[in-house]
């Protein structure tokens, strides 16, 4: 039977999060094949894993806020989130300039980048192997 992780207890065992983490990149990978979709935490397996409640409880515990910040912030998937949620003014605003976009023609271009940006990511978050860990 397939465990519901939203009503689990914040405590994540470490197969659980490597579960979770290939998921997040899964769906990450999807938006970087160019299926685009909104982020939010229901969404992100990580975070149903890490922040049950979707009450922003800092997540504690989560990889990628113990390798950035809470909330996902200051990685790819900023970029990402915002661009997506502002996509008819996404040239003219804010984000333009807060993400150097200049390199960019089209707005599914640099969704695309900073999906795949967001799946490098989350992949250097990964537990290093047995084979790894001994060289």
């Amino acid at each position: 039977m397939k465990k519901d992780l939203k009503t689990k207890p914040m405590i994540v065992s470490p197969e659980e999060t490597a579960v979770a983490l290939e998921g997040s990149i899964a769906a990450w990978k999807k938006r970087a094949a160019g299926h685009h979709a909104p982020v939010s935490v229901a969404d992100c397996p990580l975070c149903v894993a890490f922040n049950p409640t979707e009450h922003l409880t800092r997540c504690i515990g989560c990889p990628v806020e113990q390798a950035s910040r809470a909330y996902c912030a200051g990685t790819p998937c900023a970029p990402y989130s915002d661009m997506f949620e502002d996509e008819e003014d996404w040239e003219y605003s804010e984000i333009w300039d807060e993400y150097n976009l200049d390199d960019f023609d089209t707005l599914d271009q640099a969704l695309v980048f900073f999906a795949q940006e967001e799946v490098n990511f989350l992949k250097s978050l990964r537990a290093p192997t047995k084979k790894e860990s001994l060289s």
